[in-house]
């Protein structure tokens, strides 16, 4: 425990000074100067420990959460698709298959702030499981780089579409429909995509009332009936109607099902 000097006193008696007072007072201050230097210390060795870990005798510099996998991608033939990247970037110029001089003074800001000067620009085509290329335009040559990048706003903004999964990633050219349960929805702003809290209930509303108007159109059939005809499309044009309450209870219905008491 470091000791404070507010508490440490030299004793007088009667004005003449006291040696053995002194003596104590000198062995206090070299006290106080070791527990202040061992207190210098200890932090010292807290602030390494959070920058260096020891291991067996090693200095092993500390790795971001994500290096352990990053260990699993290719440098060279993989690429990490990355939805806070707003270019196609790639650390080596021989992937090119059209490769220009980059004029201007563009620099790559990663994650722990380091920058990276671009060279030049160009030109990438990219395929999987023998499947038709991909050309990625603009891609940025970054030497340095250790990993290969896909802009999935470059990608959507060259009228492609990406489907994530749970377990892969398809990127789709020429899609003409999708049948699914939309769940939620965002809009692109700038390079990224911004979902908002709201959009759920706006599309399960919008979903009901889709449902209302073909109950009106199909002469106001049973909801159960409806969730069939959509189903296996037995009516041309009719949209996916998976979602809608069976339990709707239609106002025209009601009156058209009442009967008058009689007088």
């Amino acid at each position: 425990m470091a000791r404070s000097l507010e508490h440490d006193a030299v004793l007088f008696s009667k004005g003449k000074f006291n040696k053995n007072n002194a003596s104590t007072k000198n062995k206090n201050n070299e006290m106080d100067q070791v527990w202040k230097e061992l207190l210098e210390l200890t932090h010292t060795i807290t602030m390494l420990s959070n920058v260096i870990e020891l291991v067996e005798g090693q200095i092993i510099e500390p790795k971001p959460p994500t290096q352990a996998i990053f260990n699993h991608v290719d440098n060279e033939d993989e690429w990490i698709i990355d939805s806070n990247c707003s270019h196609h970037v790639i650390g080596n110029d021989s992937l090119f298959s059209e490769l220009h001089p980059h004029n201007g003074e563009w620099v790559i800001v990663t994650a722990n702030n380091s920058t990276y000067p671009v060279a030049k620009k160009g030109v990438v085509e990219i395929s999987s499981n023998n499947m038709k290329p991909v050309k990625l335009n603009d891609v940025l040559h970054v030497p340095g780089l250790k990993r290969n990048l896909v802009s999935i706003s470059q990608i959507t903004s060259s009228e492609k579409h990406i489907l994530f999964g749970p377990n892969d990633v398809e990127i789709i050219g020429n899609l003409d429909s999708i049948v699914a349960d939309i769940v939620l929805t965002g809009e692109k702003r700038g390079s990224l995509f911004v979902m908002t809290t709201g959009e759920s209930y706006v599309k399960k509303t919008s979903q009901i009332d889709k449902a209302t108007i073909w109950h009106a159109w199909l002469g106001h059939l049973g909801y159960q009936s409806m969730h069939q005809i959509s189903l296996k499309k037995l009516v041309e044009e009719i949209p996916s109607l998976q979602n809608i309450r069976e339990n709707v209870i239609c106002q025209g219905c009601q009156f058209g099902k009442s009967h008058c008491l009689t007088f």
